[in-house]
């Protein structure tokens, strides 16, 4: 390996590390946010929101992919991703939301919600990381 091909490897790793650590950096913990001021949405408060029907583009952080999320008021939610719909099934109860494939299932994913703003929602998992943004329309 020539030299100028080295220094080009260790250039583009070099960047590549900055940018995982950047990005990193952007994912604050739940009690980071809370400390900043965002506030944590209440079960009652979660089920006001969503008594009507809701549309949002979701940057989910852990598989960094985009979904299109349409939750109705019946507790039905559809998952849409590119051309492809998956239904799944939502309820509110202690202060979380929480997401099943079938609506029989006992297998569940919950998650604590947090205002950035009136569109803007980040959503946490039970171990206080970063899962999801929801920014509805």
């Amino acid at each position: 390996m020539t030299t100028g091909k080295c220094i080009k490897s260790i250039l583009m790793a070099s960047f590549l590390l900055l940018l995982v650590f950047y990005l990193g950096g952007c994912a604050a913990s739940k009690k980071e946010m809370l400390a900043s001021g965002a506030k944590q949405m209440k079960t009652k408060d979660l089920k006001t929101f969503f008594t009507k029907e809701r549309t949002a583009k979701v940057y989910n952080a852990k598989k960094n992919k985009w979904y299109t999320f349409v939750y109705l008021p019946d507790g039905s939610l559809s998952r849409i991703r590119h051309t492809r719909v998956y239904p799944r099934y939502y309820y509110v109860k202690h202060n979380k939301v929480c997401i099943k494939r079938r609506a029989t299932s006992h297998k569940k994913v919950c998650s604590y919600w947090l205002k950035i703003d009136d569109s803007t929602y980040y959503v946490y998992g039970r171990d206080g990381s970063l899962s999801e943004k929801q920014h509805f329309q």
